[in-house]
This record gives C-alpha cells, sequence and structure tokens, in this order.
C-alpha cells in the first residue's frame, strides 16, 4: 500500500508525511495482518524524520461492532542528531490507527502515538 502523503501535529512538533513510502502487509491465516509502514515526515522547520511503524491488526468484535479490530503499533523515529528532534531516536513510541470517519471518501488513516516512558 502506498503511502501517498498527508499532515501530522503534536505538542511539539508538526509538518506533512512525504508522498512515496509504503505499506508491507503479511495477511496471517488467522485473519491477522501484520502491516509494516515505512515513510518520511517533513516538519515545518525542514527537518527529515525517517518513521517505520510496525502494527498488529486483527479481529476484534464486539457486540456493538462486529466489525471491531485491534489495531496497536510499535513506531521507530530516526531524527537527525544534529536537530532539535534527536531525543525521539531515545524512545520507545506506541500507537494506535484507525480509518478516518470519512474514508470511503477519504482513504486516509490516523495515527495516534504515544511515548513510552
Amino acid at each position: 500500500v502506498w503511502i501517498t502523503g498527508g499532515t501530522f501535529k503534536g505538542p511539539s512538533m508538526e509538518g506533512t508525511v512525504i508522498p512515496g513510502g509504503a505499506d508491507w502487509q503479511l495477511v496471517r491465516a488467522d485473519g491477522a495482518k501484520e502491516l509494516d509502514a515505512c515513510y518520511t515526515l517533513n516538519t515545518n522547520d525542514g527537518v527529515l524524520i525517517y518513521i517505520k511503524n510496525q502494527v498488529l491488526t486483527r479481529p476484534a468484535p464486539t457486540k456493538d461492532n462486529p466489525e471491531a479490530r485491534y489495531l496497536r503499533g510499535v513506531i521507530y523515529f530516526e531524527a537527525p542528531l544534529d536537530s532539535k528532534y534527536k531525543w525521539l531516536n531515545d524512545y520507545i513510541f506506541l500507537g494506535t490507527l484507525e480509518r478516518d470517519p470519512n474514508y470511503d471518501k477519504i482513504p486516509a488513516v490516523i495515527i495516534r502515538v504515544w511515548k513510552v516512558l
């Protein structure tokens, strides 16, 4: 799956997702998928940060939502050592992934990221 672009915003950084990354998917016999997404962020101040996001998604139906899925990822950042974002290299980050509410019209995902302390 090609990553065609997007935006990101957090408390200490924001910018765009550079088109050209990809999300490789391994579909398992049990219905789960292992996603391996690699792409690059361009911060508003011009710093390029490489991302590797490894996601596990599997069916997790509930009574209210029989189509629900478990979507959790481990996210690795590779930021330049001479940038103000170098701290991203020194932590483990976890994330969630969900489809945009208008996914049928806007085929985009929303990734939320948390730093593990």
